[in-house]
C-alpha cells in the first residue's frame, strides 16, 4: 500500500510540478528577478497542492523529505559549480527549480492537513458507537459460512460494551470503511438540509468523504451504502441493569430505513430511521475530524478513534480490555497479539494527538484495564470535561 501510494503522489508532483515549473519560467521571464518570481507562483502552489489532499498525511511526509533531500542536493551542485565558475548546465537547474516547486506542493498539502485534522465539523451516531456495529476484522470466510442464515443474512449476538444482535442481510460485517460512508451521510444530511430524507450524487459524496472522484471509488461507495442499509441492530433496554431478565423495551435500530442507489444515474436517496434522525438531531453524537480518520493507518485505529471518544463523552476513561477487544473485533490467536495490536494503535492516535496519555494496567500477569486521557482540543470539540484519570494501581507500561 505504501509504495502504491507513494507511486500515487509521484504522478501527482511530476505533473503539477512541471505546470509550476513552466508557469514560473513565463514570470521570470518577464520580471527577470527571481525573488520576485516565486512569490508571484504561491497561489499556484497552493492551488496544485489540493490534488494532494486525499493522500495519507504518512506518505507525505515521506515523499517531501525525499524531495527535500534532492532539492537541496542539486542546490549544492549549483552552488559548487558557480564558486569553481563553471557553466552551470540548464537541465540542472531545471531539475532544482522542479524539486522546489514538488517540495512546496507537499508542504502546502501537509499544512493544509495539519489544520484540517483538528476541524472535528464531522460526527457520526454514538448508538453506532455505544453497540459493536463495525468490527476490525470480520469473521474468516468458513467461520462466516457458518453464521450465515439460508436467505444469506447474518444474525449473530456480538459482545462489546453493550452486547447486542447483529444482523446483515447482505451477509456481511461492517467495517471502518463503512464507518467513513455513515460518517459522510451524515456530513451529507447536514449540508441537504437536516431533514430525514435528502438525495446527493456520489461525487457529492466523494468530496465529503475525501475519496478519489473515479468510478471504482463510487462503486465502493455504492456498495458501503447497500451493506449499511441491509444492516440491523437490536438494542434491548432492561428495568434492572441487573437483571437480563427482564426487558423493558427492545429496540431494531436501522440506521438507513431505506436507499435508493442508482448506480448509472449515480444519485442515491436515503431515508434515515426515526432514531437516527433524531440522534443527529438532538446531538447525541461523536464528533470527529474526517481528516484524520482517513490518515489513521490501520483499521484498529480509525475504530479505535471513535470509540475512546464515545468512552469519554460518557465519562469512562477506563476500558476493560477485554470488552475493548470485543468492542472493536479483534480475534487475533492470542490475548498477547490483540493487545499489541491495541497498544500500536493507540500509539498512532498518540502520535497525532488524540490521545494524550495512556497506561495498562494488570492483576497479576494479566493485562485487564486501558486508563487513557484525551488531548484538550478532542475534549473541548465534543464538550467533555478535562479529567484527571484515577489509576486502579500502579500502571504497567508495555
Amino acid at each position: 500500500m505504501g509504495k502504491q501510494l507513494s507511486k500515487t503522489i509521484t504522478l501527482i508532483i511530476d505533473k503539477y510540478g512541471n505546470y509550476l515549473l513552466q508557469r514560473y519560467n513565463q514570470i521570470f521571464s518577464h520580471l527577470q528577478n527571481e525573488e520576485y518570481s516565486l512569490q508571484q507562483m504561491k497561489t499556484h502552489i497552493d492551488e496544485y497542492a489540493q490534488y494532494l489532499y486525499t493522500r495519507k498525511m504518512l506518505e507525505l511526509k515521506r515523499m517531501s523529505t525525499t524531495i527535500r533531500e534532492q532539492n537541496l542536493s542539486y542546490s549544492k551542485q549549483i552552488y559548487d559549480l558557480r564558486v569553481s565558475q563553471n557553466t552551470v548546465p540548464q537541465e540542472l537547474l531545471s531539475k532544482e527549480k522542479l524539486t522546489y516547486f514538488q517540495a512546496a506542493m507537499l508542504e502546502s498539502a501537509i499544512r493544509y492537513k495539519e489544520i484540517d485534522q483538528k476541524k472535528n465539523d464531522y460526527s457520526i451516531d454514538k448508538d453506532l458507537l455505544d453497540y459493536p456495529v463495525m468490527t476490525v476484522r470480520g469473521p474468516y470466510s468458513d467461520k462466516l459460512d457458518t453464521l450465515k442464515q439460508h436467505d444469506g443474512s447474518i444474525r449473530t449476538k456480538r459482545k462489546g460494551f453493550k452486547s447486542t444482535y447483529y444482523i446483515n442481510k447482505n451477509g456481511v460485517f461492517l467495517s471502518p470503511f463503512d464507518g467513513r460512508t455513515l460518517i459522510g451521510l451524515g456530513k451529507m444530511w447536514e449540508l441537504k438540509g437536516r431533514e430525514r430524507q435528502f438525495e446527493f450524487t456520489f461525487n457529492e459524496l466523494s468530496k465529503v468523504v475525501h475519496a478519489n472522484n473515479q468510478g471504482g471509488d463510487y462503486n465502493l461507495l455504492a456498495e458501503s451504502i447497500v451493506n449499511i442499509a441491509a444492516t440491523s441492530i437490536v438494542l434491548d433496554e432492561f428495568k434492572d441493569d441487573n437483571d437480563d431478565y427482564e426487558k423493558a423495551v427492545t429496540h431494531i435500530h436501522s440506521p438507513i430505513s431505506e436507499a435508493v442507489v442508482d448506480r448509472e444515474q449515480r444519485q442515491v436517496k436515503i431515508l434515515f430511521s426515526e432514531r437516527m434522525h433524531s440522534n443527529l438531531l438532538s446531538g447525541k453524537v461523536v464528533n470527529l475530524s474526517m481528516t484524520l480518520f482517513n490518515d489513521l493507518g490501520t483499521e484498529t485505529s480509525k475504530i479505535l478513534y471513535l470509540t475512546l471518544i464515545q468512552k469519554a463523552k460518557d465519562g469512562h476513561f477506563l476500558i476493560e480490555t477485554k470488552q475493548l477487544f470485543e468492542q472493536l473485533g479483534l480475534n487475533g490467536s492470542t490475548s498477547y497479539k490483540n493487545l499489541q495490536t491495541l497498544k500500536s494503535a493507540i500509539e498512532e492516535l498518540c502520535a497525532y494527538d488524540v490521545v494524550y496519555d495512556y497506561s495498562f494496567l494488570k492483576k497479576g500477569r494479566v493485562t485487564t484495564h486501558l486508563n487513557f486521557s484525551l488531548s484538550d482540543w478532542v475534549l473541548a470539540h465534543n464538550n467533555i470535561a478535562s479529567h484527571n484519570p484515577t489509576y486502579l494501581e500502579e500502571p504497567v507500561l508495555f
